[in-house]
Parts: C-alpha cells; structure tokens; sequence
C-alpha cells in the first residue's frame, strides 16, 4: 500500500514538474514573440496566418450560415490549380472581384487531391446547397487511380524516384467530415473544434518545428547512408501505367461527372472546364521495353538535349536527332520541337495547332501523367451541349494559337500550375457562362501581377495580396527547386525559379 502510495506522489510531482516547465517555457515563447516578432516564438494559428494559409472552407467560421443562406451560392473543386497554388491570384479571386459581393462562393479544393473518389464525393454531399458547381480537375487523376490500384490488390506501388504507394491513402475522410458538420448544423449540435487548444499554445508549435527539423535531417541522412539519392530519369523499363490504365483513368472521370449531373436539380448549373497544361515541358517519363543499357543511352542523349536546347526561342536542336529516340513520349515531344523550330517552319508551314499536336501525344504518350491527359479534355469537350445542366468551358483550346513560346510559358509558374494570367483566362470563360451580357475580359497591366477588369459596367483593378505575395512566390520557387534537384537533368525549372525570383526582388517590397 506505501508502494503504492509512493507512485502516486511521483507521478503527481513529475507531472506538476512537466506542467510548471510547459508553463515557464510557454510564457518565454509569448515574450519572445511579442518582443521579437520572429516566426520560432508564434503558435500554430500565428504561422498560419503569416503563411497565408487558408482554412478548408467547412472550417471557416460562416460556413454553417452561408451555406444555409439563400444567397446565389457557388462551390469550386479540384485541386491545387483550383485552389490557387504557386499562383498570386487565383481564378476564385477573379471570380469575387467580378460577381456581386452577396453571392457566396466556396472553395473546396485542395491540393493534390484527385477528383474521382476525392472531390467527387464532397460534391455528392455539399451540391444540393448551391446553384453553381464548378469543377477544374485532371492533373492528379493518375493519384487516383493508383491509390485504387493498391487497394484492390493490397501490394504498394514503387514509383521511379523511390516515392511509395501504399494502403494508407484515405479517400473519403474530408467528404465524411462535412457531411457530419452539416448534420450536426441541422440539430444545432454544433462541432468542437478539438485542436484549437493547440492552435493556441506556443510550445505545440515550437515542438512541430523541432519534429520536422529532426525528420527531415534523418532522412536526409538515412538516404545517404542508404545511398538512395534518387533522380527522376525520362527513359525508364519498367511500366507504372498502361494504355489501358490511361482509359481507366479517363473513363471513371466522365463517369463520376455523368453521376454528379445526374443528382442534380433543374436549377442547378455544373460548369466543367479542361485544364491548362505546360506542354513545353518534357514529358516525365517514357516507357520503352529496353535493356538497362539502352535506357541508360538513350538518358544520357535526352540529356544532351536539354542541355543545349533554347526552350525560349526552339532553334537550337537540328531536326534529323530525332531519330536517335524510338517511337514514344520523348520522340512526340521532339517533333513538336522542330515543328515549332523557326528553321523547320517550310516543313510545317505556319501551322502551329499542328505543332501542338505532337505534344499532345507526347504527353498522352507520359509514362507517369501528372499532367493531365488530352484524352480526359478530349472527353470534356465531348459533354459540350450534350446536356442541359452542363457547360463546357475550354480555356485549354486558347493556348492553342499561341505561337510564342515566351508568352506561352507565361501562363504557367511550373510544370501544370497556372500563373495568375492563366488564372485570369479561367475565370474569363467561366464569367461568360455566368454573366454572359458582361463581357468581362483581365488584361495585366505589369509584371508584379496586377491586372484591370474591363467590361461595359466594371471598371477595377485586381492586385495580389500584399501580404501573402512573398510566400506564394517562395513556395513556387521552393517547388521548383526539389523538383529540380529530383530531375535527372534540368529542364523548364531553372527558367521558372529565374522568372520567380525576378518578381521576388522587384514586387511589393
């Protein structure tokens, strides 16, 4: 019974010890903090805010209200394009500054999150709320069909820079999430949040910092001791998706999209759009049913390649290596190179869609699509006027004409994220289905990404968040860079950081 006694008062001592020293170092942190100002010394809610970091919209505190509200609402989804990443104004931003500021628009994308089985199934619990569902997604569906792919066969999939896929991928978690918020919102049984002690406390913060620090540094280390620098190589012999695969892909996304239009009301609107993607990107990998050694070549060729090729100008590769590559991803992409060449044009004679077309197959042709397949946009544009509740919009086919590849390449921050002048072209063509007579077109007016809505009854300027602005640009080029460092040679990225970097030092200082 002493014994027993003896324990109790130990742990009591130690655990009014542990709380006297959480105590004293948080008042140090909230000191710190108020007399320094510095990032190391802020709770979770204080980074956030600093970062610019949005709350998913079900966790905002006027969801309930609004979404109950008899206001015109709209819901947005997709992924890190729809939610504006990398970008410093995203189309969402457009779209407020251009509709009546009564209207309620939700933003529930996410990033990388994959429409089928992701967003699709928030959408079957939230679009009875709203009279317009906008969905720009296509970029991550390969994610989608993997993560099924491991869990019908219970074996994880080992991608070519050493990243794996297994089981603990979830796909309906958030969607199950809202669906009980709004149940409880019916019997005014309202959801505690949890974690907002957390937000709060310094020291949790302070010791999530300290975690990702300690992570990261053994990871690093156990890769070294591991030797397990991996590089994302083009030419790979080992296959991740099939043609049939590819079908897969873009069959169940016109299949959940026929679903969704199916549950629709009368009244309500579903505006589906293809998606923008950088095609001057080479593609990420090309599967060929090689030997180690051919691929090997057949890696160090492509990387001459793009070591001496002018992305900007397409003048510096002569037409006849194209033969040196068999037919696939690469060889598609690399007659889209000479075809837009300007020393090749007597070939192709000013007929740039052609040129595109090439790259088109080559990133059909991707032995990993992670960008979107132009199958899948194919298949969009086949719903255009097909039904009465469904508007195809096609801000991918503006690209088209485009015959510089400077200007092309300014539509974009990255591989498939569109910058804030591809954002503008979205919302451009979702506004003439949602306010046809307006007529409402952006122009950008600088360099720092600040653009001017004109049309017949609006007259405003749309400038980034000033706050914010310097951690989209850092994270853009922060992105930029790991993937560079994962990329077996460079490719578009040291172009994008420099033009990152460029508006970095001369905006919003």
């Amino acid at each position: 019974m002493i014994f027993k006694i003896s324990i109790i008062k130990n742990f009591v001592i130690i655990l009014i010890l542990v709380i006297l020293t959480s105590l004293f170092l948080e008042i140090i942190l909230f000191f710190g903090y108020l007399i320094t100002n510095h990032q190391y010394f802020e709770n979770y809610e204080e980074t956030r805010k600093r970062n610019s970091f949005l709350e998913s919209i079900e966790n905002t505190p006027n969801f309930i209200d609004e979404i109950n509200s008899n206001e015109f609402k709209i819901a947005i989804f997709g992924g890190s394009t729809a939610n504006g990443y990398s970008s410093t104004i995203g189309f969402e931003t457009f779209l407020k500054k251009s509709l009546p500021k009564k209207n309620v628009i939700h933003n529930y994308s996410q990033n990388a999150a994959p429409f089928v089985n992701f967003q699709s199934k928030i959408v079957n619990v939230v679009s009875s709320f709203y009279d317009v569902i906008i969905i720009y997604s296509g970029n991550n569906e390969i994610w989608s069909h993997l993560y099924s792919k491991v869990n019908d066969s219970k074996l994880a999939i080992s991608l070519p820079d050493g990243s794996i896929i297994n089981q603990n991928f979830s796909h309906d978690i958030r969607a199950k999430n809202i669906k009980k918020l709004l149940n409880n919102s019916k019997t005014n049984n309202q959801n505690i949040d949890i974690f907002l002690l957390t937000k709060k406390i310094r020291i949790a913060n302070f010791s999530r910092r300290i975690y990702v620090i300690l992570n990261r540094f053994i990871n690093k280390f156990q890769k070294r001791k591991n030797n397990q620098e991996y590089k994302i190589k083009y030419f790979i012999n080992e296959q991740i998706v099939s043609d049939l695969d590819k079908k897969n892909i873009y069959e169940s996304f016109n299949n959940k999209v026929l679903e969704i239009k199916n549950n629709l009301r009368e009244d309500q609107l579903l505006i589906l759009s293809t998606t923008l993607t950088n095609d001057l990107y080479l593609p990420i990998h090309d599967f060929q049913n090689l030997n180690n050694n051919s691929i090997k070549s057949l890696n160090n060729k492509i990387s001459n390649f793009l070591i001496k090729y002018d992305f900007i100008n397409s003048n510096a590769f002569d037409v006849n290596n194209t033969e040196d590559f068999p037919d696939g991803a690469t060889f598609e992409y690399l007659k889209g190179v000479n075809c837009l060449n300007k020393n090749f044009l007597k070939v192709y004679p000013n007929d740039v869609n052609n040129c595109k077309e090439f790259y088109h197959a080559a990133r059909e042709a991707d032995g990993l699509p992670l960008r979107t397949l132009p199958s899948l946009n194919s298949k969009i544009r086949l719903l255009k006027n097909k039904y009465k509740n469904i508007k195809v919009i096609d801000p991918d086919i503006r690209l088209l004409n485009e015959k510089n590849n400077y200007l092309f390449l300014e539509y974009f921050v990255d591989i498939h994220h569109p910058s804030a002048l591809g954002h503008s072209i979205i919302a451009e063509e979702i506004l003439k289905i949602l306010i046809p007579t307006k007529k409402i077109k952006f122009n950008k007016i600088d360099k720092c990404d600040n653009f001017k809505i004109e049309s017949v009854e609006v007259d405003e300027k749309i400038k980034p968040d000033v706050g914010s602005f310097k951690y989209i640009i850092g994270t853009n080029i922060r992105w930029l860079k790991n993937f560079n460092l994962k990329t077996f040679k460079p490719n578009l990225h040291q172009f994008y950081i420099k033009e990152a970097s460029i508006k970095q030092k001369n905006c919003y200082k």
